[in-house]
């Protein structure tokens, strides 16, 4: 299985993510973006406009894998792309076949869920992509930037409506656009297949069809000989394939990684003290 991560960062979940991805029998491609960008990303970068409570550069980031991994792949080739804050926890040949099977015609990706509410954004971490789907995705990104800006522009007003400061639109709005416009085939992957699921957040309890035991404010988890699983609240077993360790959780990366539950939990414990403490005194 093909999987692509652009990252030009050094810390050290980057490498647990590396290790876990080879291990689980990933051809895993690790880029560090060149430092002359393609005609194509230019181009992108010279219309682009910034609606977002993230920084310029932050943002840019996060578009400019789409223009790399296209840069390094061919017509019919089918792959992953993913972010540098997972770690993969079941071999590639254990991925569910409803997702698979969405090679070459179709996108899955994740779309977050919580209190029943479900967001209006698609999120890349682990996404099934296909050389043909990916060029026209790029395509889709110069085009809204270049000509639909007053588009975006309105759909960030309405988001600071709702959201405040923390208002963005972001690539992964840019997904959720595409895949609507277009009539793209689309598969929610923030879904439990039986026993199997792509984490959308490790943070949030809830997926699609599903409701995650919690604890310390993530999901519940245990060690099951070289696994993590989860448990749903109705107390089923849940082998993630991965899991996403969005923000602070990317601390216990290295503790997941050694199977030390006791520091992995004590760490996200603090994690959730801290936050609270700065939600009281703010």
């Amino acid at each position: 299985m093909k999987l692509f991560t652009v990252e030009d960062r050094d810390a050290s979940f980057i490498e647990v993510y590396r290790a876990s991805a080879l291990s689980h029998g990933y051809k895993l491609s690790l880029i560090k973006p060149p430092t002359i960008h393609s005609l194509a990303f230019n181009k992108f970068v010279d219309n682009y406009q910034h609606f977002s409570v993230n920084s310029r550069m932050f943002e840019l980031a996060c578009f400019r894998r789409y223009f790399e991994v296209l840069n390094l792949t061919s017509p019919g080739d089918n792959f992953i792309i993913a972010d540098s804050d997972l770690i993969i926890n079941d071999a590639a040949k254990n991925i569910p076949s409803e997702l698979t099977d969405f090679f070459g015609f179709g996108l899955v990706g994740s779309i977050g869920q919580k209190n029943k509410l479900i967001e209006d954004d698609i999120s890349p971490h682990f996404s099934f992509w296909s050389h043909a789907l990916l060029k026209s995705f790029v395509e889709y990104l110069i085009f809204m930037y270049e000509q639909k800006k007053e588009t975006l522009e309105q759909i960030y007003r309405n988001r600071q409506i709702l959201n405040g400061n923390r208002a963005s639109v972001s690539d992964m709005t840019l997904l959720k656009l595409f895949v609507d416009q277009n009539n793209i085939d689309f598969l929610n992957s923030n879904f439990v297949f039986k026993n199997s699921y792509v984490d959308h957040n490790f943070s949030m309890c809830e997926s699609s069809n599903c409701k995650f035991k919690g604890n310390f404010g993530f999901k519940y988890f245990r060690f099951n000989n070289d696994y993590v699983e989860f448990l749903s609240e109705d107390y089923q077993t849940v082998r993630p394939i991965i899991l996403h360790l969005q923000g602070k959780a990317k601390l216990v990366s290295d503790d997941i990684q050694k199977g030390s539950y006791l520091r992995a939990t004590g760490k996200l414990f603090a994690i959730t003290t801290a936050k609270k403490v700065r939600s009281f005194l703010c």
